[in-house]
């Protein structure tokens, strides 16, 4: 004899334990997920919002410093740590009061740099922690009066190096890196690239990744340029090496 289920008084009670069980679980798990995309929506538009705050604040500054510029009141533009950079200096016209142009762990590439060629005295150039690379030193490298050049914690390697020693109108050359996770890039050989550097008056080399022997030759290569090594425990000047 086969009775029916549904009809069984115990898998009418079984059943109702699921139901009793699943529905709260179900009711838990909906407003969980309404929560969830709540949150998300907002933090969505927190995000959205500070992008937007980030942006007009670098505006405002770049704009600003521009202004001080104009003024006299500086001679210097700085990018800290903004996307854009790029676009900000394919507006910028040419300032006859501008010496330096910073970039502070501020994207930029070759394409941005190109648009600096307009500016009729920009000296300096520092790239502050920023992933530069040999495409991005061609481009400076077209700068008609470019004398400083500041490259601190960049992807440059060797190359890179005798790209910027290639610069005949450069005057002062500052090498640094620092202790960091990533091995640095840069050998003797970059400090080899310089020796035909005649034309530079001031090295500054820091961080552990160069040699004394390399330092060596070339004080012997570039006897009327200033080599000034830096180490991590003191700075050493002169014709001594550092330790």
């Amino acid at each position: 004899v086969t009775i029916d289920s549904m009809s069984d008084p115990r898998s009418i009670r079984r059943w109702f334990q699921y139901v009793f069980w699943l529905a709260p679980l179900t009711a838990f798990a909906t407003i969980a997920l309404c929560v969830y995309g709540g949150f998300s929506k907002l933090e969505s538009h927190h995000l959205r919002k500070m992008a937007q705050e980030r942006a007009a604040n670098a505006e405002s500054m770049f704009l600003a410093e521009i202004n001080a510029v104009e003024t006299k009141h500086s001679a210097g533009i700085e990018f800290y740590d903004m996307d854009g950079a790029d676009e900000m200096l394919s507006r910028l016209k040419p300032l006859p009061y501008l010496y330096l142009v910073t970039f502070h762990q501020a994207p930029v590439s070759a394409t941005g740099l190109k648009h600096l060629v307009t500016q009729p005295n920009l000296k300096a150039i520092c790239f502050n922690t920023v992933g530069v690379e040999n495409k991005e030193i061609e481009a400076v490298a077209a700068l008609p009066h470019l004398e400083s050049l500041v490259l601190r914690q960049t992807s440059l390697g060797d190359t890179g190096i005798r790209l910027a020693s290639a610069i005949p109108t450069l005057r002062q050359l500052k090498l640094s890196y620092g202790r960091s996770l990533v091995p640095c890039p840069m050998t003797d050989a970059a400090i080899d690239n310089l020796a035909d550097c005649t034309q530079l008056r001031e090295l500054t080399l820091e961080g552990e990744w160069f040699s004394h022997d390399a330092v060596s030759r070339l004080r012997k290569a570039l006897p009327e340029c200033e080599i000034i090594v830096v180490r991590f425990e003191k700075e050493v000047q002169g014709s001594s090496i550092g330790p």
